[in-house]
């Protein structure tokens, strides 16, 4: 499968190889392959990552539509941040829990339905954006991620229903939900921000 659409494929090949130079060259933190217009990971991706010590892989503005391209998941296990933000992802693959030391999570816009249970084993995360993908209910595995201190579910029409356990998230600091959609808590307690939902679930 090529890593490009046809469009200005020649242009995206460039700019692709000229990302992975930088990467290998700069003693920059961060592994940038955003805007490349890639379908998939390219091979070898994850394991440079550990090679290179990076501690950020930035994959926003791409078409990709899983992770199984990039190599083991868990060449990522020193990662603290990944985006991921406008991408095709369905879904995400077990493996994910290797990544144990990741802080920051950036799903935004993909098409999302759940998440794997082996979710939960991420709990150094403290920054989790799921806005504007497809999911059918609040996901279970974010109940053991007490270290979250932001939270986006903007744009999941189907999440209604926030769980008690939120309560046991003492760092969160930053709820962002779309109150109209809500049950529980009822829209009016939800349009009072983090501070009231929080105080509503631990009542």
């Amino acid at each position: 499968m090529p890593f490009w659409n046809d469009s200005k494929a020649q242009n995206y090949k460039a700019k692709l190889e000229h990302k992975m130079c930088i990467a290998k060259e700069a003693p920059d933190e961060n592994f940038d392959l955003s805007d490349c217009n890639l379908s998939e990971i390219p091979p070898g991706v994850f394991s440079m990552c550990r090679v290179f010590r990076k501690e950020a892989l930035l994959l926003q503005n791409n078409h990709i539509s899983n992770l199984s391209g990039g190599g083991s998941l868990k060449d990522l296990n020193q990662l603290q941040i990944l985006n991921l933000k406008n991408n095709k992802l369905s879904s995400l693959p077990s493996e994910i829990s290797h990544l144990s030391k990741l802080k920051v999570l950036d799903l935004e816009s993909n098409q999302l339905k759940k998440l794997p249970a082996s979710f939960e084993k991420l709990t150094n995360l403290c920054h989790l954006n799921l806005k504007s993908n497809k999911l059918l209910q609040f996901p279970v595995p974010i109940c053991s991620l007490h270290s979250l201190e932001y939270l986006n579910l903007c744009d999941n029409p189907k999440i209604k229903y926030l769980p008690k356990e939120l309560c046991n998230f003492t760092s969160l600091k930053d709820l962002e939900i779309n109150a109209e959609h809500f049950v529980y808590p009822n829209p009016d307690i939800c349009m009072g921000g983090t501070e009231m939902i929080m105080k509503f679930l631990c009542d």
